[in-house]
């Protein structure tokens, strides 16, 4: 059968095409999409899963919209390529050498591969940017650049088949444009419902590697932070949990080999993988469930001070991502031997109540209300150590509430007194001049565990 005479342009080509060709190359089309599709798709989560393996076993975040664009992007991609083949499957047909116009069929089949093994080149190159990119920029506003790239290559390589296909018609244009757009539009989107891949089994096989997830450690919150140690291969992760009344620890380091799994033997164990020289830059990373009871808390401190411990840093929870996720906030606390008869200057004493309440001055008050009374203390009396006080069943939540809520108003002293001495901000002034700041306005607190 050949196609109408209002539909080709017969003055550069003629087209043969039967019945048994349309159809064969429709389901040819949609296969070779499909295929693709799958293909491309694997490909995805494999590298999903390669990424969780890298990012402490942590799921990529994208929000259901952000996941039905990857997914027509990438069955987009799927039709491009099946277009590409059924394109030559049509026009390639068997010519005899010197027929007219066969170098000119030649030429658009040619532009047409080399238009797509380029298309793959760049590709390739603008993925390995993005991936070094992801590195340092947090994956939201990465994913969010990426999109209009996304847009600017659908655009293109639609005008790109078009244009292949565009020569061999004559008459119709804009109809056969549209219908030809809707179609391939029409097949993307269908392509891109289809679920391939079974994400909730193998999102549940990467979690079930997740600490957090795997021991719902639900950690503490904090305006205030420090920013993560330096060097992230000092890290030892730790994790703490409460379960039927017994503690779980757990670290990142495989210490199958040690003879014990108590907190001691697990900090022996990462201790002697590493070189004497190195001990002193070690980061003790402590994700602690924050119904962790203080008595068990208080256990854990002695614990690391006896293996010289000085200095810990509590995991925080970031809130705009799930618990599971590892933030980059981090709050540092030094492990001192303070003591209640060493203390010089008048305290500021303040008990941790079980109904969320605070005992300050033989009065009940509420934590804003803290906060008020011990800035005006400070205003006017100046700096003083804190005691907190607290018992055993005193919850982690409850205690690091004061102590980054004391925390949070002695930074807010020293901005105040870094603006007015120096014209900027505490946090970018240099070491030397903090520790001097540090020594004037200092935060110092007591933990006081009653019996």
């Amino acid at each position: 059968m050949m196609l109408k005479k209002g539909y080709i342009n017969r003055r550069n080509f003629s087209i043969h095409i039967s019945k048994k060709k349309i159809f064969i190359g429709g389901f040819l089309g949609v296969f070779i999409s499909l295929f693709f599709y799958a293909f491309l798709k694997l490909m995805s989560k494999l590298l999903s899963v390669l990424d969780a393996q890298i990012n402490n076993y942590e799921l990529i975040l994208l929000t259901e919209s952000q996941k039905n664009f990857y997914s027509f992007f990438v069955a987009f991609i799927a039709v491009n390529f099946s277009f590409s083949i059924i394109f030559e499957f049509f026009t390639n047909t068997p010519k005899k050498f010197f027929e007219k116009n066969s170098i000119k069929r030649r030429s658009i089949l040619g532009l047409q591969r080399v238009t797509n093994w380029g298309f793959l080149n760049w590709f390739c190159r603008i993925a390995f940017v993005f991936g070094l990119l992801a590195f340092s920029l947090e994956s939201q506003f990465l994913l969010a650049e990426v999109e209009y790239v996304i847009y600017l290559i659908i655009i293109v390589f639609i005008g790109q088949m078009w244009m292949s296909l565009r020569p061999f018609l004559k008459h119709q244009k804009l109809k056969i444009f549209l219908v030809f757009i809707t179609s391939i539009l029409l097949l993307t989107f269908t392509l891109s419902k289809i679920e391939i891949i079974d994400n909730d089994a193998i999102n549940k096989a990467i979690l079930s590697n997740n600490r957090l997830y795997n021991y719902k450690i639900d950690r503490v919150t904090s305006r205030y932070y420090n920013k993560s140690p330096r060097d992230r291969s000092l890290y030892f992760n730790l994790y703490f949990k409460e379960v039927n009344n017994t503690i779980i620890v757990k670290a990142d380091v495989n210490y199958s080999d040690s003879k014990s799994e108590t907190l001691s033997e697990i900090i022996e164990f990462f201790k002697g993988r590493y070189p004497k020289a190195l001990k002193p830059y070690f980061n003790y990373i402590l994700h602690i469930d924050k119904d962790l009871k203080m008595k068990d808390v208080k256990q854990i401190h002695q614990i690391l001070q006896n293996q010289g411990v000085q200095k810990i840093y509590y995991s925080l929870k970031d809130e705009q991502k799930p618990f599971y996720f590892r933030s980059k906030k981090f709050f540092e606390n030094k492990l001192n031997d303070y003591k209640l008869e060493e203390i010089k200057s008048k305290p500021i004493k303040i008990e941790i109540l079980d109904n969320g309440k605070f005992y300050y001055q033989n009065d009940s008050i509420s934590k804003q209300e803290l906060r008020t009374i011990i800035v005006d203390k400070i205003k006017h009396e100046g700096v003083s150590p804190f005691i907190i006080t607290f018992n055993n069943n005193t919850s982690f939540k409850a205690y690091f509430e004061v102590i980054s809520l004391t925390k949070n108003i002695i930074n807010e002293f020293r901005d105040n007194y870094t603006q007015k001495g120096y014209q900027q901000e505490y946090n970018s002034l240099s070491e030397n001049i903090k520790k001097e700041i540090k020594a004037k306005i200092y935060w110092v607190f007591i933990d006081d565990l009653k019996q």
